[in-house]
C-alpha cells in the first residue's frame, strides 16, 4: 500500500478517531465521546505547539497522528510527545504508520525539540519503538478513583 497523501488532521477525522480508540484496551478507562474528542480538536487548531497528522488512501483515512511541544520541568529542553497514533489495523503492516510518525518527527525538529516522548502500550509496541531509536525510561501506570 502507497500512503497517496499526509494532511492535516481535520475534525472530520474526530469520529474515526473516536471509535477506533473505543475499541482499543484504552477504550474502558479514557471515557470521551466524539462531542468532547471535537472539542479538544477545534480548540487546538492552528496552535503552534500541536501537530495533527492523517494519511489517507484513496479519500479514505487510514491513520492519525497527534502530538505536542511542551517545556520539561525538569531540563528546560523542549519535548515532542505523542499524544495519540492511530493506523487502521488493517493497514498497521503498511507504511502508513511509519510515515506518520517521520512527519510528526520532522514536525519536532522543526520546532527544536530536543527529545521526543512516546508511550507504548504492549511490549511487542516497545520493541517497534525501540527500532526508531526509543529507550524505555519508566512505566506509565494507571488507577481509576471515584
Amino acid at each position: 500500500m502507497i500512503v497517496r497523501r499526509l494532511r492535516p488532521g481535520d475534525v472530520d477525522d474526530v469520529d474515526r478517531m473516536a471509535a477506533a480508540w473505543a475499541a482499543t484496551e484504552h477504550g474502558g478507562w479514557a471515557r470521551f465521546t466524539s462531542k468532547e474528542l471535537r472539542a479538544h480538536f477545534v480548540a487546538g487548531v492552528g496552535r503552534e505547539d500541536i501537530c495533527a497528522l492523517g494519511a489517507e488512501r484513496h479519500g479514505r483515512l487510514v491513520g492519525v497522528i497527534v502530538g505536542h511541544v511542551f517545556v520539561s520541568l525538569f531540563s528546560d529542553d523542549l519535548v515532542a510527545e505523542v499524544l495519540a497514533w492511530w493506523v487502521d489495523p488493517g493497514r498497521r503492516s503498511g507504511p502508513a504508520g511509519l510515515a506518520l510518525y517521520q512527519a510528526y518527527e520532522n514536525w519536532a525538529c522543526a520546532k527544536n525539540a530536543k527529545l521526543l516522548k512516546i508511550t507504548a502500550t504492549t511490549v511487542r509496541g516497545t520493541k517497534r519503538l525501540g527500532r526508531l531509536g526509543y529507550t524505555s525510561v519508566e512505566f506509565v501506570l494507571y488507577r481509576r478513583v471515584e
